[in-house]
């Protein structure tokens, strides 16, 4: 095997990361969505009602399928619109708060994850 330096573009990378991590430059915010990412009020409200709307029109769909299907009309109907305006409201919720954009579905400050091993040995 022959040993050849690293072409110039990997040295370049590796540079660059070393500043990044030297400057502390992070990808994401504490709620775990990416720096530039929309925060403005208009683009939440529209968020916010894109939620809501989807969720109520999937309990709808569902249930109109189930009522057509077992000829239980319009039971089913309200029943999962009733479903479906929950996960709305839930799904907002998580939204207003940002729980649910980290991995896991934690706050990174309030349950932090640890490596070490809590059983012990005798």
């Amino acid at each position: 095997m022959s040993e050849r330096e690293p072409p110039k573009r990997l040295d370049d990378l590796t540079a660059r990361i070393s500043r990044a991590r030297q400057s502390g430059q992070t990808l994401h915010d504490k709620a775990g969505q990416p720096h530039g990412a929309s925060k403005s009020a208009f683009g939440q409200a529209l968020r916010v009602g894109v939620e809501m709307a989807a969720a109520l029109g999937v309990g709808f769909f569902i249930g109109w399928l189930l009522d057509n299907w077992l000829g239980t009309s319009p039971w089913l109907k309200i029943v999962f619109l009733l479903m479906g305006a929950a996960a709305g409201v839930l799904n907002v919720y998580r939204l207003a708060s940002g729980f649910g954009y980290a991995a896991g579905y934690r706050h990174p400050e309030k349950t932090p994850i640890t490596t070490e091993d809590t059983t012990t040995k005798d």
